[in-house]
């Protein structure tokens, strides 16, 4: 049975978690305060921790940023609000959901479920002339057409997936060349996924392409957070994003040498 470890307040938030913990079949254990229960998510072998930031004590935030650095890809759930300012928990897997859409909750657990945690592998990339591709988009059609379109673009081996937590699971195995990714997800900041995959050693080749109708270009430079090495706005042709994947790819190779 999975286990969630929870600092959550509101009691209305607490009552939704519950509910949807117990449809799921996970436990919960909710501590109000208390910075050194953190470990708990280490010692209990919880699969996730789930925190309100706005409301955590500062002592709470430090051990959580503490467990995001020796656990990279460690599922974090936050509770804030959309225009909040991004929190760096220092290369974590990081997953957000509205106070007010507490039932968002549901899909990064049953993706947790589903998809397992790959976050302890140490395999290394091993070398190939296929370019590698991670398509990460949450609308299945629009990510199966662009996953097709790379495939027959040329020698191209492509994972498409539909949620934060997935690509998260999948990177330390798949190392991919290259991530389009959503900025928009509907179970994590397609950001903080960018944000973690250049900050970690193991995908320190990998180039992201973000993607998104909803954000666009000049958002992203003013807000301080364009960690994209490109960036297409929604809707665009297929042709433009086998072409920007071609360019950085190539662009890598010639660093290489």
């Amino acid at each position: 049975m999975s286990h969630l470890v929870a600092f959550v307040q509101s009691e209305e938030i607490l009552k939704s978690v519950n509910g949807i913990c117990d449809n799921l079949g996970w436990t919960i254990q909710n501590y109000i305060d208390g910075s050194e229960k953190v470990s708990l998510v280490i010692e209990d072998g919880a699969d996730a921790l789930l925190v309100e930031p706005g409301l955590a004590s500062k002592s709470i935030m430090k051990a959580v940023a503490g467990l995001a650095e020796r656990r990279p890809f460690f599922p974090l759930i936050t509770i804030a609000k959309a225009e909040s300012p991004l929190i760096d928990f220092g290369g974590s897997s990081q997953y957000s959901i509205e106070p007010d859409r507490a039932d968002g909750l549901e899909h990064v657990l049953l993706s947790i479920s589903c998809a397992g945690f790959l976050g302890s592998s140490n395999q290394e990339r091993s070398e190939t002339s296929v370019t590698r591709v991670m398509v990460v988009d949450d609308d299945p059609k629009l990510a199966q057409v662009l996953g097709h379109a790379l495939r027959t673009s040329g020698p191209v081996d492509v994972r498409v997936l539909t949620s934060g937590f997935e690509a998260a699971a999948t990177l330390p195995e798949f190392q991919p060349d290259v991530v389009v990714l959503d900025i928009v997800l509907r179970d994590s900041d397609g950001r903080r996924i960018c944000s973690f995959i250049h900050n970690n050693d193991k995908l320190r080749h990998t180039k992201v392409i973000g993607i998104s109708g909803y954000v666009p270009a000049s958002q992203l430079k003013t807000s301080g957070t364009d960690c994209f090495d490109a960036f297409l706005e929604k809707p665009f042709r297929t042709k433009e994003l086998i072409d920007t994947v071609k360019s950085l790819t190539a662009r890598d190779a010639l660093a290489s040498h």
